[in-house]
């Protein structure tokens, strides 16, 4: 499902289009499947700016990806304990109580980290102008005109 900004999606199941698709995916040795669950796993959960996710094995692959998400903690408490465990005081990793909750914090998040990805490179573009003024300067722009 896809929203404004965001897709809801289950990552784990792998969408094959056709017949033919669906005999070569079953043909496959159980490594090659694996091999692409997990490429299919990166592509999803590094699509976005923010996850939200109430899966453990999403949270450690956002965790090793460094993407930023919110964790809905799941019935059995398993990804609470984990998380409380190993990764509790990582910037990656916010959590909230309701689906509703952690799409708000999702869309604050995404706004934050896009400022900061945007401030972030005024630096660098002020350095390139300031060069590339440097490198065209008065006597360089009169050679080049000539």
């Amino acid at each position: 499902m896809q929203g404004q900004g965001f897709l809801l999606t289950d990552w784990y199941q792998i969408r094959l289009n056709t017949v033919e698709a669906v005999k070569h995916y079953e043909a496959l040795s159980f490594d090659c499947k694996a091999a692409l669950q997990l490429l299919w796993a990166k592509e999803i959960l590094g699509a976005g700016r923010v996850v939200i996710a109430d899966r453990l094995h999403a949270h450690i692959l956002c965790m090793l990806m460094r993407v930023p998400h919110i964790l809905l903690e799941n019935s059995i408490g398993k990804l609470g304990a984990f998380a409380k465990s190993w990764t509790a005081d990582s910037e990656l990793v916010r959590w909230a109580q309701t689906p509703q909750q952690a799409l708000a914090i999702a869309q604050e998040w995404a706004v934050t980290l896009h400022q900061e990805t945007i401030g972030s490179m005024i630096p660098v573009i002020q350095e390139v102008i300031q060069k590339r003024l440097t490198y065209l300067s008065a006597d360089r722009l009169q050679t080049l005109v000539e």
